[in-house]
């Protein structure tokens, strides 16, 4: 070029690095961060609803590894007598059974942004405030819960289970402090929920069948939520684990606006 035009290009040589290594950092940047995002969306959307997930995605400081102690509520449901009904379906009727139920179960969860736990047998766990703070986690897993039996009654319309069997499923609502977090070991974890106020929840799911109930929920659950919604005093127990007596509330199902 310099003996056709008499160009002089050696100036252009570092510009063209430049160019060509900061093109290259921030296309490297942004596919491994986006990456992260769709393996950290992979993940959560077996926990999470669509809406919560993208929050989490912008607040990442949120997913710490290890355990932190948070005022959260915690929810327990059970189908009642399911070993007993279970036995005499065949598997294809049990998993289609099982799906149709869980399905509801979750879709209500995430309507209410509630953390689905675990999926148990025929059992569920989530709990209401993390990783996503939520003020009023305890009124919503209340109404969650109300929403749960509501779409088990529509259920009982449909299912028709061995020997008669009536569906129906009981479910314990407690708020406190509890250790939220990844637990588990570098290679297989749980983003999940501990602690004396998560074990207190999963005790009154089957308290209910004392009481002839179908939702329990505990005098710290009934504080914050007694302004929205209807409950009625039931008794005061002491369960395993807790040095003071508990006081138990059951929401019939009526809810102020």
């Amino acid at each position: 070029m310099f003996l056709q035009f008499r160009w002089v290009l050696s100036y252009i040589y570092p510009g063209l690095a430049l160019a060509t290594t900061s093109g290259s950092l921030i296309a490297y940047k942004y596919l491994t961060e986006e990456r992260e995002k769709k393996k950290t969306k992979q993940v959560f959307s077996h926990y999470l609803d669509q809406a919560v997930i993208d929050q989490v995605i912008d607040q990442p400081e949120k997913l710490k590894l290890g355990g932190e102690k948070h005022e959260l509520t915690v929810l327990f449901s059970d189908i009642r007598g399911f070993s007993t009904f279970s036995e005499r379906m065949t598997p294809q009727e049990l998993v289609g059974f099982l799906n149709t139920y869980f399905d509801q179960m979750t879709d209500i969860i995430f309507k209410y942004k509630g953390t689905l736990d675990k999926l148990i047998g025929d059992a569920v766990m989530c709990f209401w405030g993390h990783p996503i703070e939520i003020e009023d986690h305890a009124l919503r897993a209340t109404i969650a819960s109300l929403e749960m039996m509501q779409a088990v009654r529509e259920m009982q319309r449909t299912v028709k289970l061995p020997g008669g069997h009536v569906f129906d499923i009981g479910i314990g609502v407690n708020s406190g402090e509890m250790v939220v977090g990844n637990m588990g070991s570098q290679n297989r974890f749980s983003y999940t929920v501990m602690g004396d106020e998560v074990n207190l929840g999963a005790r009154l799911e089957g308290l209910n069948k004392f009481y002839g109930t179908n939702i329990l929920v505990t005098d710290s659950t009934y504080e914050a939520i007694k302004h929205r919604v209807f409950c009625r005093e039931l008794d005061r127990v002491k369960v395993k684990g807790k040095d003071h007596a508990v006081t138990l509330y059951e929401p019939p199902g009526a809810c102020r606006e």
